[in-house]
C-alpha cells in the first residue's frame, strides 16, 4: 500500500506537465479541423520526411517498423509521439549533458592484438564504446547476491577515501539500511559518500523522506532524469549498478539494493543472480564513468583529481578486461554488437543467463546462426517470473529458438536476475544488460567482458551446476488466437 502512494503522489505531481501537454494537443487538433487543408498538406510532407528518416536511420529493423507503421496508420498522432520519444532526442540530450561533464582523461587503453579471436573482440568494443582495454586485475565472483553482501559490507568499512553508489533500485529494507548505517559513520570519518540511484527505478522503494534523511546526515544523494523533468522519460533510465570504494574495489552486477538481492525477501520464488568484485587499475574505468555521470547532474561536482589513482598496483597481465557503459543516444548500441560477434566468432558453446529474452530480428539471427554452424547454445532463463506478460514473450522467443536447435531451459522455482555471458573458455562477460529491447536500445548499461580465466571458469561451473535444476522450454503449437495476439504484442514489443 505504501509503494502504491508513492508512485501514486508522483504520478500526480507529473499531472501538470501531461495536463499541459494534452491541452496542446487539443487545440492542435481544433485549429486542424478549422485549416484542415494548409495543415493536411503540412502534415503530409512532414510524414513523408520522417518516412524517409527512419528508412535511412541506424537502428534495428523491428524498432523502425513500428515507428513506420505508427506514422503511416495515425499520422498526427505518430509524428507528434515519434518527435517527442521516437527520435531519441531525450537520450542524445542526456548523453550531451554527460559527455560535457567528462572533465577528465579516462584511463588509458592497451594497444592490443587482434590475435586471438577474444582479442579482435576487446577492440571492437574499444573503439564503440571509448570505454579502455585494460590488464586484469583481482577478482572475484558470487553466484548469489547473498554471497557477495558480506565483502561489500567489510570493503564499505574499509573505506577511507570515498564511496560511490550508482543503482537502479533502492529499497528501504535489512540490506539498504545496513549500508545507510555504514555510510553515515563514514561521512562523521571525513570520507566522500555519493548516491546515485534511478528516479522510476526507485520510484516504489525509495521516498524522498528517506533521501532528505541521508542529506542530513551529509551524504550526498541525488535521482537520474527526475521523473519531474519530462513525463516521456520512462525510457532512457540508468539501469547501472556498481558500488566504487577509495578507487580500491568494485562491486557490479546484477543486484540492487534491495532484499530481495541477498535472500532476505522472497518475492518471486528463489532470487537467481550474480555479482562480481574486481580490484585493480579495472576500479578506475567504473570510477571515471561515475564521475561523469555524477558531475551532469549533481551541483556539488567531483573535482579531487586524486581520485583517478588507484589504490592498489596489482595487475594480473594475463588477462585483458574492458568495462564499457551503453547508452541509448549511441550510433552503435555496443550490447548487441558484442552478443552478435561474440555468437559470430564462437566455434564450441556460447552460454547465456538472462532473466528476459525479447530479441531484435539481428540478434536472434546471430543465435540461429551460431546453432547453424554446430555451435552448443544455450540459454538459462527463470522458471518463475516477476512479469507475467514479458514473460509470455520470453517463452515465445524461448520456443522459436528452440525450434532451430537452440537449448532454453528454465530455472525451476526460480527467478533469474543474472546477466552473464561464456564463451568457448576464451572470454565472458558479466553486468547489468539483459537480453531485451530495454537493456539492450533504451536503457543506461554496464557490462565487464574480460579473458579472466577465473572468471570465466566460475561462470561456466555455475552454469552447468545450475542445468541440474532446470527444465527444457520446447517448442509447442499455439492455436491462431494466441499467435495473432502475441504477434501484436511482441511487435510493438520495442516500445516498451
Amino acid at each position: 500500500m505504501k509503494k502504491f502512494r508513492r508512485i501514486l503522489l508522483r504520478f500526480l505531481l507529473s499531472m501538470p506537465i501531461i495536463a499541459i501537454q494534452i491541452v496542446w494537443y487539443l487545440f492542435i487538433y481544433r485549429w486542424y479541423k478549422e485549416q484542415s487543408f494548409i495543415l493536411s498538406v503540412f502534415v503530409t510532407v512532414l510524414e513523408v520526411l520522417l518516412i524517409l528518416h527512419i528508412l535511412n536511420a541506424r537502428g534495428t529493423s523491428n524498432y523502425r517498423m513500428i515507428w513506420l507503421v505508427v506514422i503511416l496508420l495515425v499520422p498526427v498522432v505518430g509524428i507528434y509521439l515519434y518527435i517527442i520519444t521516437g527520435n531519441n532526442s531525450t537520450a542524445t540530450f542526456l548523453e550531451k549533458r554527460i559527455r560535457k561533464s567528462d572533465i577528465y582523461p579516462a584511463p588509458e587503453s592497451l594497444d592490443i592484438p587482434d590475435e586471438p579471436d577474444e582479442y579482435r573482440l576487446l577492440n571492437l568494443i574499444e573503439k564503440l564504446s571509448k570505454s579502455p582495454v585494460t590488464n586484469g586485475g583481482k577478482t572475484k565472483f558470487y553466484s548469489l547476491g547473498d554471497y557477495a553482501f558480506e565483502d561489500m559490507i567489510e570493503s564499505l568499512k574499509s573505506a577511507s577515501h570515498f564511496i560511490f553508489l550508482e543503482y537502479f533500485i533502492i529499497e528501504d529494507g535489512y540490506f539498504w539500511n545496513s549500508i545507510v548505517d555504514i555510510l553515515k559513520q563514514k561521512v562523521k570519518e571525513g570520507v566522500v559518500v555519493k548516491v546515485l540511484y534511478d528516479d522510476i527505478g526507485s520510484l516504489a522503494t525509495y521516498s524522498i523522506s528517506s533521501r532528505n534523511e541521508l542529506k542530513k546526515s551529509g551524504i550526498d544523494i541525488i535521482a537520474f532524469n527526475s521523473l519531474r523533468f519530462s513525463p516521456f522519460m520512462l525510457n532512457n533510465r540508468d539501469h547501472r549498478k556498481m558500488m566504487v570504494v577509495d578507487n580500491r574495489a568494485v562491486y557490479s552486477g546484477g543486484i540492487n539494493l534491495a532484499d530481495e538481492y541477498i535472500g532476505k525477501k522472497i518475492t518471486h520464488g528463489y532470487w537467481k543472480d550474480f555479482a562480481f568484485r574486481l580490484e585493480g587499475e579495472p576500479v578506475l574505468t567504473y570510477t571515471h564513468n561515475f564521475c561523469m555521470v555524477w558531475n551532469a547532474f549533481s551541483k556539488n561536482k567531483i573535482i579531487e583529481p586524486d581520485l583517478y589513482k588507484p589504490e592498489t598496483s596489482f595487475v594480473n597481465p594475463d588477462s585483458k578486461i574492458i568495462s564499457y557503459f551503453d547508452s541509448p543516444s549511441a550510433k552503435e548500441h555496443v550490447s548487441q554488437t558484442y552478443f552478435i560477434n561474440a555468437l559470430g566468432g564462437a566455434k564450441k558453446y556460447a552460454y547465456f543467463y538472462t532473466p528476459y529474452l525479447i530479441l531484435s530480428d539481428e540478434l536472434k539471427n546471430a543465435f540461429i546462426y551460431a546453432a547453424m554452424r554446430n555451435v552448443d547454445v544455450r540459454i538459462i532463463i527463470p522458471g518463475v517470473p516477476d512479469k507475467k506478460l514479458i514473460y509470455r514473450l520470453t517463452l515465445r522467443y524461448a520456443e522459436e529458438l528452440s525450434s532451430y536447435g537452440i537449448k532454453v531451459y528454465a530455472d525451476n522455482g526460480a527467478f533469474v536476475h543474472a546477466k552473464a555471458a561464456v564463451i568457448d573458455d576464451k572470454i565472458c562477460s558479466v553486468g547489468t544488460v539483459n537480453l531485451d529491447y530495454r537493456s539492450l536500445f533504451l536503457h543506461y548499461e554496464n557490462n565487464t567482458v574480460t579473458t579472466d580465466g577465473y572468471m570465466i571458469s566460475s561462470i561456466k561451473k555455475d552454469f552447468e551446476e545450475t542445468l541440474e535444476n532446470c527444465s527444457p522450454v520446447k517448442y509447442r503449437k499455439h492455436n491462431i488466437f494466441y499467435k495473432i495476439i502475441f504477434d501484436a504484442i511482441n511487435f510493438f514489443s520495442p516500445l516498451f
